[in-house]
């Protein structure tokens, strides 16, 4: 997430001229708000901002020797359209940029964003799983489910990235905390408490420094969590691995295939009192990393999927967010689908969004709702 420095005067434009001067306008050197308008978007009559199919937003880091460096890009998912501000973005565009990509690879790099098609695949799925299964949805009391979280450990055959057992602790509690509500007096609480149930450490090269991005790194990523996968679709299992992952997490959606490749990988550093702190703005070892795909785990959705779409994240309450650099952007005036007449804001602070940890604290109703539901689909799974 952070950091490449971009000359602010590149990047300081109208959206006239970010139209006519593509590469110094893109979403990889400047925040883009409302007026700095992407390489793959193009201006229609009256101002209307028509967004090009094919595109996904992606959460990627780069770490260093020493330290973990995030470098700059994002865009949006895919969108029928959205209305852009006639205004400059010199606020939210000077400066450094603020994403997930490393450095040489592509912008399009997170698992867990989905095409409005994928999307629709995977809610027609879920519909299937129930129906199937003779389930009853239903509601939860909040707390009522205990979520057994095994936590693995990977580290070289030198022992680097060992994650001490106080970590997983916190980590847990980091976890209780925003599940339970109490991250915010908008926080919604949810169903779900976890509790530490196994931690196994093993020393292994191949599987602590893979890459999330190179066939090799994903085959050890796939062999990693066949031999260690514990339990069934209800057991959570968590994985923790060395910078060269490039991502800081990623997680599987509830699913009827690969079951043993449920859960989600993790960067060691994201962890509670890990090296992933760049400073104000850019703020990743508060463990809401793990928050977040835990999120995609029971089946939500990034707020901005969809960008500025209909259905956007399948949850009635989050408003609409539009997919470029804003994500990153820890703004809660922010209003990037404006409806017209309406002051709606973007979820800024949600859990589901690009923000730095501090910046994130609340689930809403609605995907609480969500998730309550996704419970029911992996019961359903663990039969």
């Amino acid at each position: 997430r952070v950091v490449r420095p971009v000359p602010a005067e590149s990047c300081v434009r109208s959206r006239e001229s970010c139209v006519r001067s593509p590469p110094s306008c893109e979403c990889g050197s400047c925040r883009v708000v409302r007026g700095c308008v992407r390489h793959d978007d193009v201006l229609g009559a009256n101002g209307v901002l028509r967004h090009r199919k094919g595109n996904s937003m992606k959460r990627v880091i780069l770490a260093g020797l020493a330290t973990v460096t995030l470098l700059g890009g994002a865009l949006a998912s895919p969108a029928s359209a959205s209305i852009a501000k006639e205004r400059t973005v010199a606020k939210h565009c000077q400066g450094s940029a603020n994403a997930r990509v490393m450095k040489g690879t592509s912008k399009w790099r997170d698992p867990n964003t989905l095409t409005r098609k994928q999307a629709a695949a995977m809610e027609a799925s879920n519909r299937r799983i129930l129906e199937r299964s003779g389930i009853q949805t239903g509601p939860r009391p909040n707390g009522s489910v205990k979520v057994q979280v095994h936590f693995h450990g990977i580290t070289d055959k030198a022992g680097n990235g060992f994650v001490s057992k106080a970590r997983f602790k916190a980590q847990i509690k980091v976890l209780n905390n925003a599940y339970g509500g109490r991250t915010s007096p908008k926080a919604a609480d949810t169903p779900f408490r976890f509790r530490l149930a196994s931690i196994d450490r093993t020393k292994n090269n191949g599987w602590y420094n893979a890459s999330a991005f190179t066939p090799q790194g994903n085959a050890k990523l796939r062999e990693m969590r066949r031999k260690l996968h514990v339990g069934d679709a209800l057991d959570l299992n968590l994985y923790t691995i060395g910078p060269k992952f490039g991502l800081l997490g990623f997680a599987t959606f509830p699913s009827n295939k690969y079951k043993k490749l449920d859960g989600s990988v993790l960067l060691n550093g994201s962890l509670p009192g890990g090296n992933a702190n760049l400073g104000p703005g850019a703020v990743f070892n508060q463990g809401d990393t793990a928050t977040h795909e835990i999120g995609h785990w029971l089946n939500l959705y990034h707020t901005f999927q969809g960008s500025c779409s209909r259905l956007n994240d399948y949850v009635t309450d989050t408003p609409r967010q539009f997919g470029g650099n804003n994500i990153f952007v820890c703004d809660p005036s922010l209003n990037t689908c404006p409806p017209l007449g309406t002051k709606s804001t973007d979820p800024v602070k949600n859990f589901m969004n690009y923000v730095d940890d501090p910046c994130m604290n609340e689930f809403t109703r609605g995907q609480r709702e969500r998730m309550n539901t996704a419970w029911f689909i992996r019961q359903a799974l663990s039969t």
